[in-house]
């Protein structure tokens, strides 16, 4: 099990991304993310399954969040994993956020 922080450049949400590794295909969905330069290290992996917990520095906001992430494979598909959690819709070009709950 692989974690990595990940902050958000002068934006009011940190992250720490939790993924199961296995082999090697996933890697080019890592680098071709819109995030790619706060992952590291470069892992290899066949099927990555994200684990990702938004921690808001701001108290007051929604604790725990998903940060979803563009797949290589497809503009429309993102990786998204929120069990039991508020979703966060985090547009990494302008860092708007969308939230909503199940």
């Amino acid at each position: 099990m692989e974690v990595v922080n990940v902050a958000n450049e002068g934006g009011d949400w940190e992250a720490v991304i939790r993924w199961d590794v296995y082999e090697e295909d996933a890697k080019r969905a890592i680098d071709e993310s819109p995030s790619r330069k706060y992952l590291s290290p470069p892992i290899k992996v066949k099927e990555l399954m994200w684990r990702i917990a938004l921690r808001c520095k701001n108290k007051e906001e929604i604790p725990t969040l998903a940060l979803h992430l563009e797949r290589m494979e497809s503009e429309n598909t993102m990786w998204s994993v929120c069990e039991n959690a508020e979703v966060a819709v985090i547009n990494h070009e302008d860092n708007e956020k969308t939230i909503s709950g199940e």
